[in-house]
């Protein structure tokens, strides 16, 4: 049975810890031992990178199904406001707020909520509000930092890692 990858990692640090505390005659056997260990490392990333692409390939025909379900989604949602429009309108020209028939009842009725505002010209001062957002220029801490300033307020982090495949 294959070990996993966590107890590979474990066994390797363990080796190359004890290989520091080793005898002479004993690194040969830790060398020998970690480059088995180290071509188990090595399948089990070759088997991780073939899930990988297979899990990569599910995701996008996952993505590419939500695409196409999205698109129908935007068609029916644009027909259902097209067809209420239309009969809104109807409603509208005919000058009949309501219809009631054996199944429904269709009626025009106001918009709740704040009356809606337009803004035809300059608005004077009076009638404005000033905001002002006040935010860190992050560009500018960096280059200090970089160019040896010691700021308490802010530290430059180290970069992550990502994994490539190739």
């Amino acid at each position: 049975m294959m070990e996993t990858l966590y107890s590979l990692t474990q066994d390797c640090k363990s080796l190359l810890n004890l290989a520091g505390n080793a005898e002479p005659e004993e690194i040969e056997m830790f060398n020998d031992t970690l480059e088995a260990v180290l071509g188990q490392i090595e399948v089990k990333a070759d088997g991780y990178a073939a899930v990988m692409s297979e899990i990569e390939g599910r995701a996008n025909i996952v993505a590419k199904e939500i695409d196409r379900l999205k698109a129908i989604e935007d068609r029916l949602v644009a027909t259902h406001k097209r067809m209420k429009d239309a009969l809104q309108n109807t409603m509208i020209e005919i000058g009949k707020p309501e219809i009631k028939t054996d199944l429904h009842r269709f009626k025009l009725v106001n918009n709740g909520g704040l009356q809606p505002l337009k803004i035809t010209s300059v608005v004077p001062d009076e009638y404005t509000k000033k905001e002002v957002i006040i935010k860190p220029d992050t560009d500018k801490i960096r280059q200090a930092i970089k160019d040896g300033q010691e700021l308490d307020f802010a530290r430059l982090e180290e970069r992550g890692k990502h994994l490539k495949i190739d």
